[in-house]
């Protein structure tokens, strides 16, 4: 997190239960990607139950730094872990846990 350059309003993005999103580019004028660092946390009563998906314009690449990842693109669930990426077309709906 770059707190010496952009204040904490300014890279959160979103802060839903167990799940922190920071915006690493909230000043870049024109630019045709938006870099988040996302952060999840384990949730083992999530693991049971179907995953929450939506769906936005572009395509979205995701990459495990730490941990795994359950990610469901349409009817496919993937398990990703530390070091995985997986890039997709996020119109599809999608969503993930860890």
């Amino acid at each position: 997190m770059r707190e010496d350059f952009f204040t904490p309003e300014q890279m959160e993005t979103a802060k839903e239960k167990g799940i922190s999103i920071e915006n690493l580019a909230p000043l870049f004028r024109g630019k045709i990607a938006e870099p988040y660092f996302v952060r999840y946390e384990f949730n083992e009563e999530l693991q049971s139950k179907p995953i929450h998906t939506t769906r936005h314009s572009g395509q979205e690449f995701d990459y495990v730094m730490s941990g795994r990842l359950k990610i469901q693109i349409g009817d496919n669930i993937e398990y990703l872990e530390a070091g995985d990426s997986i890039y997709y077309n996020s119109s599809s709906p999608h969503g993930m846990i860890a």
